[in-house]
């Protein structure tokens, strides 16, 4: 479902639905934190948060991780879509020693 809502010029940039889909592999679970929405005009939205992501990783210890995630929405036709998103990892340690 959240494929469907991302641009193609953003589909592409992941790589394909394959490649994007691998990426959640390990994924346990996430959670947006700090939310930061910001009004680009009556048909767009820029949206900041932090991702708090955890991730089972190749020893099975849990691994968490932040992110500072940008996301540009778009409304065209009565649809939402993400028309831009990026992530800069903030921080991470090593689970496994």
């Amino acid at each position: 479902a959240a494929w469907a809502v991302l641009a193609p010029g953003v589909r592409r940039g992941f790589g394909g639905f394959g490649h994007w889909r691998a990426g959640y592999a390990t994924t346990l679970s996430s959670r947006p934190r700090q939310l930061r929405v910001t009004a680009r005009g009556p048909n767009a939205w820029d949206v900041r948060n932090v991702l708090v992501a955890r991730d089972r990783t190749a020893c099975g210890a849990p691994l968490e991780r932040r992110f500072a995630v940008r996301w540009r929405l778009s409304r065209a036709g009565g649809a939402w879509s993400v028309t831009a998103l990026s992530a800069t990892r903030l921080m991470s340690a090593s689970a496994c020693g």
